[in-house]
């Protein structure tokens, strides 16, 4: 049984300062307080960005008296976006490559957390995810929350995507260790091989599947590190159908956050995040937390 682990102490926020990840930064701003954490903001540049001899080759504008600090100013920025006297932030400005840099310095503070953005929205509710993201569900050794929507306030309710695999379990613990009161669905779907070509009916086909689906969501909780007081808050809900389509549906209409496990036992998460758990994030209205399993290391 896997160690319930408990809501971080330092949150590690990845961002390029720029208007899109104002709601990744709201977001982080709100758990902060929620969780009396510390947040750490971190901005990644290109190499020789910082430089200062690159700066003092630069003239001067006629209004400047002093050497410009970038350092300083995304500093600045920082602060006045968060607006959030109150939470201890702690901005970071790094030269170098996204990812190295973000495994470097969540290891540093010991992030219990990173938080980040997406890249860009399209047409049609489509998400650009962007190569961080990209990088970040397939490495993260601890969980990433990618956050889409607006802040309203506390997450009120969450939809664990799960086929029963320990990967999947390993999402409901950390979703229920970080949002321990929230009421949490494990949304399961199933799918009734040759439905078409049986004798019995359709209806009693997919209704003798998903009463086998519910016993094995039970087990599925059996197994799970939880308290009596997270598990009161978790309910299964079996459904027949494509995952994708039944997340976003189920997400959209009864939840605010969708909880992903990286790697499972089928086809619904691999290793390198798969068709269909990228398709979740793709399409997603509301924020996803990506939980990597190790042992997909």
């Amino acid at each position: 049984m896997s160690t319930v682990p408990t809501p971080p102490r330092t949150i590690l926020l990845a961002t390029d300062m720029s208007a899109r990840c104002d709601r990744a930064l709201d977001r982080a701003v709100q758990l902060a307080r929620q969780w009396n954490a510390q947040l750490v903001t971190l901005t990644v540049v290109e190499p020789g960005t910082l430089s200062v001899e690159r700066i003092r080759a630069t003239p001067l504008p006629s209004w400047a008296s002093t050497l410009d600090d970038p350092v300083r100013r995304a500093f600045q920025r920082l602060r006045h976006d968060a607006a959030a006297s109150d939470v201890d932030i702690v901005p970071r400005v790094e030269e170098g490559k996204v990812p190295e840099v973000l495994a470097r310095v969540a290891a540093e503070v010991n992030a219990g957390l990173i938080v980040t953005g997406i890249a860009r929205n399209e047409s049609l509710g489509r998400t650009v995810l962007g190569s961080s993201v990209d990088w970040l569900a397939r490495h993260a050794t601890i969980p990433v929350l990618v956050v889409r929507d607006r802040v309203q306030g506390p997450y009120r309710s969450v939809v664990v995507a799960s086929d029963f695999s320990p990967s999947s379990r390993l999402a409901l613990e950390a979703s229920l260790a970080l949002f321990p009161s929230t009421e949490t669905t494990v949304l399961h779907s199933f799918d009734v091989p040759f439905l078409g070509m049986m004798d019995t009916t359709r209806a009693s086909a997919i209704k003798e599947a998903g009463q086998a689906a519910l016993i094995e969501g039970g087990r599925f909780l059996e197994g799970a590190a939880l308290t009596p007081e997270q598990r009161a808050h978790v309910r299964v809900l079996a459904e027949h159908g494509e995952p994708v389509r039944l997340t976003y549906e189920y997400a959209r209409d009864h939840a605010d956050l969708i909880a992903l496990g990286t790697h499972g036992r089928s086809a619904l998460f691999d290793i390198l995040i798969g068709s269909i758990a990228r398709r979740i994030l793709e399409t997603a209205a509301t924020d996803v937390l990506l939980v990597r399993d190790p042992k997909s290391a």
